[in-house]
C-alpha cells in the first residue's frame, strides 16, 4: 500500500497544501538580505519547478523573493521582503511581568 497522509489544509486545497514543504522550511530561515541557491542536478527537477516552488512558498510565509542571474542549471534568489521575528531574549521593561506592590 503507497498512501500518503493529507493533512486539513491539503484536503481543502488551502495555500500551503500546493508548497513543497522543504522549500517552505528552507524559507522560513530566511531574514531580508538572505537568500539561496540550488541546482536542478540536486534537486532532481527542472529550474522551472525549482522557480514555481519557490514561488509557491514565499507568499505562504509573508515574503518577497527577487530572483537573480544564475547558470542554466542554478537557481538563486534573494528575500527581499520578510516578516520581522521577534527576537529571544530579555523582554523590555514594558513588556516585563508587573511587580507586586
Amino acid at each position: 500500500m503507497s498512501f500518503q497522509k493529507l493533512t486539513r489544509e491539503q484536503l481543502t486545497g488551502g495555500a500551503g497544501a500546493r508548497v513543497y514543504p522543504p522549500y517552505r522550511q528552507f524559507l522560513a530561515g530566511l531574514q531580508t538580505g538572505e537568500g539561496g541557491r540550488g541546482t536542478t542536478e540536486a534537486e532532481g527537477v527542472s529550474r522551472h519547478t525549482i522557480k514555481a516552488r519557490l514561488t509557491a512558498a514565499a507568499p505562504v510565509l509573508g515574503m518577497e523573493i527577487k530572483f537573480r542571474r544564475s547558470p542554466a542549471n542554478e537557481v538563486v534568489f534573494e528575500v527581499v521582503s520578510a516578516p520581522e521575528r521577534p527576537r529571544r531574549g530579555r523582554r523590555p521593561k514594558s513588556e516585563a511581568a508587573p511587580t507586586p506592590d
